[in-house]
């Protein structure tokens, strides 16, 4: 297996209090749950992103988008079209 490498992510205070939720009826710690969920979800994200025409997104580090400030619409546009095509997918599936 691949070493680990270590992240740091801005996450919601109800995400940490549901994440601390899980790991701890899991018996496992937050970063295996986060790690696991992450994992599943991000391999039906690809696939879905594979299948969507490719938009007029900069991949360079000055453009991406946090969810913050004057950008938080942009991300929750980008979001809600993913999740318009993954709610597609799974009803296809």
């Amino acid at each position: 297996m691949a070493r680990k490498k270590t992240v740091s992510l801005a996450i919601s205070p109800v995400v940490v209090s549901q994440l601390r939720e899980v790991s701890k009826r899991l018996g496992v710690s937050r970063s295996a749950v986060a790690n696991e969920i992450l994992a599943g979800a991000l391999d039906d994200l690809n696939r879905i992103l594979d299948r969507m025409p490719a938009g007029d997104v900069s991949n360079d580090s000055e453009s991406l988008k946090r969810l913050r400030g004057d950008s938080a619409a942009v991300v929750q546009s980008r979001i809600t079209d993913l999740q318009t095509e993954l709610d597609k997918y799974q009803t296809n599936f």
